[in-house]
């Protein structure tokens, strides 16, 4: 992930400018996001398992608590941010739709593991409307969904089918 962004630096910095350079970087950039975002999903695998008691935890260990989750998932988010900035991804609607289709289910993790959290505190009144809020983001997730391979997508990504 750091080479890649090395090499994009090196290239920026580069003399020669022309739409392929560009092309370039912004080709490194997109992988270099991608690879964070598939490295930070596996570590909130990692964290929910330790949550739902699939994986015991070492002694020693830090205990997982629903709040490791809400900032991976908020890491996540911002990638995805950062992904909707890359300039050659503008000639490709389809890729924006799943971008926005993605944000929006990982969203309604993050708003569900702050209802968690609320629940945790026994803040019964906040847990409740985060739990209303997650059930409209997997909503708008489905709705979002229509054509068969964006459903296909979805349902690799998709752990809880409703919230």
């Amino acid at each position: 992930i750091s080479s890649c962004r090395d090499l994009s630096q090196k290239i920026r910095k580069s003399p020669d400018k022309n739409e392929n350079v560009d092309l370039i970087v912004d080709y490194f950039s997109y992988l270099r996001i991608v690879n964070t975002v598939d490295r930070f999903l596996a570590m909130a695998r990692q964290v929910s398992d330790k949550l739902a008691g699939v994986v015991e935890t070492r002694p020693g260990t830090k205990i997982a608590r629903p709040e490791d989750l809400v900032r991976l998932y908020d890491i996540i988010l911002q990638n995805y941010a950062d992904l909707r900035d890359i300039s050659s991804l503008d000639k490709d609607g389809d890729i924006y739709k799943m971008i926005d289709l993605d944000t929006l289910y990982y969203r309604a993790k993050r708003c569900f593991y702050i209802a968690e959290c609320h629940l945790g505190q026994s803040n019964w009144l906040n847990a409740i409307v985060l739990y209303d809020k997650c059930a409209e983001h997997v909503t708008l997730t489905e709705n979002g969904s229509e054509g068969k391979s964006n459903q296909r997508k979805l349902q690799r990504y998709w752990k809880i089918s409703k919230i």
